[in-house]
């Protein structure tokens, strides 16, 4: 296979930022789900990813192209979201355009076999997991409607009269698992030297219980 266009190679990269800050998004959101199995659908959807981002660097080195170290800053804004239905339904948007992203590189003449088989693994599995959320947001944002007409509730947001915000989930807001991130699609911020390493010890977050 001969060398690949710098827009195509561009994509890639682009694809591999988004895989990678889905799998940020995944612990981030395992660690404020509050049913088991919903957690273990993230911490499965977290693994996933990360074992794609992976394969897909190790890929891209095979070929001795450029691999970025960046990860799509849309993290930042799932952080800044406090009701757990709207970081659903972000995760949902972000799944579903990084698919867009991965099907338009499946037909990429230049690609080999391997390359669209793994593009075709993204697709698959980002169609599932917004499918998942979207599902799961919509029965989150009815529960609360539900529990906001109940007599005697206060508004969401508001607390013991004071008009303190809280947020809709026992955990509170997201944490930070993995420290500074870039404006979405903003290519100056890097990720450190240990960024697939902090991948990893993120997905091994998400499966242990959040640390009080």
């Amino acid at each position: 296979m001969g060398s690949l266009n710098p827009e195509t190679v561009d994509a890639l990269n682009m694809l591999l930022e988004d895989v990678r800050a889905s799998v940020e998004i995944e612990v981030a959101l395992s660690n404020g789900a509050t049913e088991y199995l919903e957690r273990e659908a993230l911490n499965s959807m977290g693994v996933e990813d990360t074992l794609m981002s992976f394969l897909l660097r190790d890929w891209m080195e095979a070929l001795n192209l450029p691999v970025t170290r960046r990860i799509n800053g849309i993290v930042l804004q799932a952080l800044d979201l406090t009701r757990y239905d709207d970081r659903l339904m972000l995760f949902v948007q972000h799944q579903l355009a990084s698919r867009e992203q991965a099907e338009r590189l499946v037909e990429e003449a230049e690609i080999d076999a391997d390359g669209r088989a793994m593009l075709r693994s993204i697709v698959d599995a980002h169609t599932r997991h917004a499918a998942w959320a979207e599902q799961r947001a919509r029965e989150f944002a009815e529960t609360r409607q539900i529990e906001f007409r109940r007599p005697g509730a206060r508004p969401p947001g508001v607390a013991n009269g004071t008009g303190d915000s809280v947020a809709d989930d026992p955990d509170g807001v997201l944490p930070d698992t993995s420290g500074e991130r870039s404006v979405p699609r903003m290519p100056e911020t890097t990720m450190p030297d240990t960024t697939d390493a902090s991948m990893e010890d993120a997905v091994s977050e998400a499966e242990s219980p959040p640390a009080k």
